[in-house]
């Protein structure tokens, strides 16, 4: 088997996993139970209402006496990939977008994994049986 194809089987192997194991929450039908919904959403929800009203959130009155909205678990709103799903929320459920954008970061997070540990395992294969060679020092 070529190394193209092996690279193919990887991805049908990894995607068929992902949409197993997460059907529900593809199709709508339920949502990630972690604390992402419970931190962010409120967040995303903000945010996406503010742009459709036509401003840039930079500051919440929502919390305490005021804070500065583009901090922390916020900033990545403001980059591209986030916005699309942000813009994805004045069309569907805000919700259903909001779980969209958490699994596409796990899918493609997943994806971009699998090559830095199968490095990772290879590097510590060779330096098990003190192989000499150039792979055999882990620097990343």
């Amino acid at each position: 088997m070529s190394y193209k194809k092996d690279k193919f089987w990887i991805v049908v192997v990894v995607v068929s996993t992902w949409t197993i194991l997460f059907i529900k929450q593809l199709i709508g039908r339920s949502y990630t139970a972690w604390d992402s919904h419970d931190l962010g959403f409120v967040n995303f929800l903000y945010f996406s209402d503010s742009l459709r009203d036509g401003y840039i959130p930079l500051w919440n009155h929502f919390i305490q006496a005021g804070t500065f909205f583009p901090s922390l678990f916020n900033v990545g709103l403001f980059m591209p990939f986030q916005t699309i799903f942000v813009f994805l929320s004045w069309v569907i459920s805000p919700i259903y977008a909001y779980e969209l954008m958490i699994q596409s970061i796990a899918f493609i997070g997943g994806l971009g994994a699998y090559p830095v540990f199968v490095k990772v395992v290879v590097r510590f294969i060779h330096a098990a049986l003190n192989k000499t060679s150039s792979s055999a020092r882990i620097s990343f």
